[in-house]
């Protein structure tokens, strides 16, 4: 019954595209949409918190703390309410500037096939294991670079985040998106 609903509302008001998910991973270039803040303020005291904040002033949301493969991120927080722990993250360094990313209750950050991807972009159901080191964990497609890109308003760092194809991450339309339909 609930497809049958699903798919009836689709269809009255269009695709899938209607309603994307709000973090892609085919970027090619940098613009706007490919720059995040990193709020170290989010943290409370708790040492190697961060906040993803996008191009729009919204944060990026591990929905659930992570464990999912399905309406995995959310980008419509504004920062103006604060953060909550589903708007931390773990930022974890391997080398250089290439690092895996935790959500707030220890799942990887998946970049689904490395990136290029406009759906089925990034899953969080790889817990991650404390008792291995963070250069264990993981492959590829859950290590991202961090690069700091430009400064921004009131002299703020903004950085990219590369994929293991070297793809950009891209808060679409800045931020501002939160529940999208699964589709495999």
């Amino acid at each position: 019954m609930k497809n049958v609903l699903f798919m009836s509302l689709l269809a009255l008001f269009g695709t899938f595209a209607t309603a994307a998910e709000p973090i892609h991973s085919d970027a090619k270039s940098v613009g706007a949409w490919e720059l995040f803040e990193l709020d170290w303020n989010v943290s409370n005291g708790t040492q190697g918190l961060v906040g993803l904040i996008t191009s729009g002033d919204c944060y990026v949301t591990a929905v659930g703390g992570g464990g999912r493969t399905c309406d995995v991120v959310h980008t419509n927080r504004q920062t103006h309410h604060g953060s909550a722990a589903w708007e931390h993250f773990k930022l974890i360094q391997i080398q250089g500037n290439e690092y895996i990313l935790l959500t707030y209750d220890d799942y990887l950050v998946t970049v689904v096939g490395g990136g290029g991807r406009n759906h089925d972009v990034i899953h969080t159901d790889l817990k991650y294991d404390t008792n291995k080191p963070a250069a264990e964990q993981g492959g590829s497609w859950e290590r991202i670079k961090v690069i700091h890109w430009s400064t921004g308003p009131g002299g703020v760092p903004q950085y990219a985040l590369e994929t293991a194809n070297g793809n950009y991450l891209t808060a679409v339309n800045g931020g501002g998106k939160g529940w999208y339909p699964c589709r495999r």
